[in-house]
C-alpha cells in the first residue's frame, strides 16, 4: 500500500475518533470529568482501547472545539501490547450552527507529534483493516455520508513505521509532514506531504518532498 493512501487512512480513523469525542462532550461541562465515557465510547465503536494521558481542551464557541494530549489508541488483538498509534496533541472544531442544518463543519485539523505503528502479516490481515471495516459498515448502516466539509488537516513532526512481517521489512518515514486545503466542497484540493525515508536504521536513505493538486470523488 502506498505511503500517502496509508497516511490517508489513519488520519482519517484519527479525524472520526476525534470528532467523536466532540459530539460525545455536547453536554458536558468538563470534559475531563468525563475521561473514562470517552475512552469507553471509543472502546465501543471501534473495539480498540484509547488512553488520554493529558488534558482534554473544550471551548464552546463560536466552534465546538476539542483539545486533546497525550493519546494512545491500542492494536486490534493479536498484534501486542504496543499502541497502534500516539499523539502528542491534536485539536479540531466544529461550527455549532450548521449542525442545526444536518450539516458538519470541521475546522482545520491539527495533529502533532503522530506515530503510528502499521503491521502486514499478508493478504488482509494487518492492524487497520478493523478501523476501515468499521467506517464502511457506518456508511452503510447510515446510508452514506452526511454532508460535511473540512477547513484542511495539517499534520506536524510525526513518524510512520509500516512493517511487513511477510516480506521482514521496515519502511519508516520520519519528520513527517502532511498539510492540505479545504476538503469536501468538491473543489480539488491542494496538498503538500515531506518526510525522511528510511528502512529501519539509524540514517535516512532520503528526503522526500511532494506537492499535487488532487481531485477527490464524491
Amino acid at each position: 500500500m502506498r505511503p500517502l493512501k496509508i497516511v490517508g487512512i489513519v488520519i482519517g480513523a484519527l479525524l472520526a475518533v476525534l470528532v467523536l469525542g466532540v459530539v460525545a462532550i455536547l453536554v458536558l461541562v468538563d470534559p475531563n470529568d468525563y475521561r473514562d465515557d470517552i475512552e469507553a465510547l471509543v472502546k465501543s465503536e471501534t473495539g480498540r482501547s484509547l488512553q488520554i494521558g493529558g488534558e482534554i481542551d473544550l471551548k464552546l464557541f463560536p466552534w465546538l472545539a476539542l483539545g486533546v494530549h497525550d493519546v494512545r489508541l491500542g492494536n486490534p488483538p493479536g498484534y501486542g501490547n504496543q499502541p497502534f498509534l500516539t499523539v502528542r496533541e491534536a485539536s479540531v472544531g466544529v461550527k455549532l450552527f450548521p449542525l442545526l442544518n444536518k450539516r458538519l463543519e470541521v475546522s482545520r485539523v491539527a495533529v502533532d507529534g503522530l506515530d503510528v505503528r502499521l503491521i502486514s502479516r499478508g493478504e488482509d490481515a494487518n492492524n487497520w483493516k478493523d478501523l476501515a471495516e468499521s467506517e464502511e459498515q457506518k456508511e452503510e448502516s447510515s446510508g452514506g455520508t452526511a454532508e460535511a466539509t473540512v477547513a484542511g488537516i495539517g499534520v506536524t513532526d510525526s513518524t510512520l513505521v509500516y512493517t511487513d512481517e511477510v516480506e521482514k521489512s521496515v519502511t519508516r518515514l520520519r519528520n513527517l509532514e502532511v498539510h492540505t486545503g479545504a476538503l469536501g466542497s468538491g473543489d480539488p484540493v491542494n496538498a503538500s506531504m515531506k518526510f525522511d525515508y528510511d528502512d529501519g536504521g539509524d540514517a535516512p536513505v532520503a528526503r522526500m518532498e511532494m506537492k499535487a493538486v488532487v481531485q477527490l470523488s464524491s
